[in-house]
């Protein structure tokens, strides 16, 4: 309820073709909100990653071989690796909290424990490790495409300070404080509207979030949640 389905829409408003690799449930909203023409929606492909109640996990598995091994097929069409995509494509991974998640049932179903289970150590450490590798691939410099993660947040107290701040919600407190290294820029979307309804975004750090921002001269402290745009003045440098 952020504003998330607006800035997907803004990216293909801009000219990307957009692939979604989602793992929230939550882009089928796109269709119906009318910000889209029916040209522009068939330039949105979109994969749902998210195992079911019942049976085996398999989304995982899904996610690590659309983004890694096997490249991105659709039925009967196959789009390639995301290592072959030129910078007109953009990924968008939603969420990376979700994606831990599967990573998780992947983990306790690999160990042959019920999903509901309390995770050792040793299986906190296997899931965050996964759910890295695959951070670490999808943001590699050999890497042309786009890439735009979105994230739940996660509040973790700082044992020297007392303070907490916000972080992207992973697995585990540790790695939620590591997945900020593999981005050049973070953004937060607030609850913050300007006069026109459209979302608002901070670029800059502040005591309670780690954001950043790799071109402060031209994306300002605070602007409109249009990725598309930010993503043209990026590419521009």
């Amino acid at each position: 309820g952020s504003g998330k389905t607006c800035s997907i829409a803004s990216i293909v408003k801009a000219g990307y073709e957009v692939f979604v690799a989602d793992t929230d449930n939550g882009v089928r909203v796109l269709r119906s909100t009318g910000l889209l023409t029916d040209e522009e929606q068939a330039k949105v492909k979109y994969l749902t990653f998210r195992d079911k109640s019942d049976g085996k996990p398999t989304a995982w598995n899904r996610l690590r071989e659309t983004l890694i091994t096997k490249g991105w097929v659709d039925g009967d069409t196959n789009y390639g690796k995301i290592d072959t995509w030129d910078s007109n494509r953009v990924l968008i991974l939603d969420t990376l909290t979700f994606a831990g998640k599967a990573a998780i049932n992947f983990v306790l179903n690999n160990n042959n424990r019920q999903l509901d289970a309390q995770l050792s150590p040793g299986e906190w450490g296997d899931a965050a490790r996964a759910l890295e590798n695959l951070v670490a691939h999808i943001t590699s410099d050999h890497l042309k495409c786009q890439v735009i993660v979105f994230t739940h947040l996660r509040h973790i107290e700082d044992e020297t300070t007392g303070l907490s701040r916000s972080y992207p919600a992973s697995v585990g407190a540790q790695l939620s404080t590591i997945i900020p290294r593999y981005f050049n820029d973070m953004y937060m979307i607030t609850n913050r509207r300007n006069k026109e309804g459209v979302p608002m975004m901070k670029t800059v750090a502040d005591g309670r979030m780690a954001l950043k921002c790799s071109l402060p001269n031209k994306i300002t402290g605070e602007v409109e949640a249009d990725l598309g745009k930010i993503l043209k003045t990026l590419a521009a440098t």
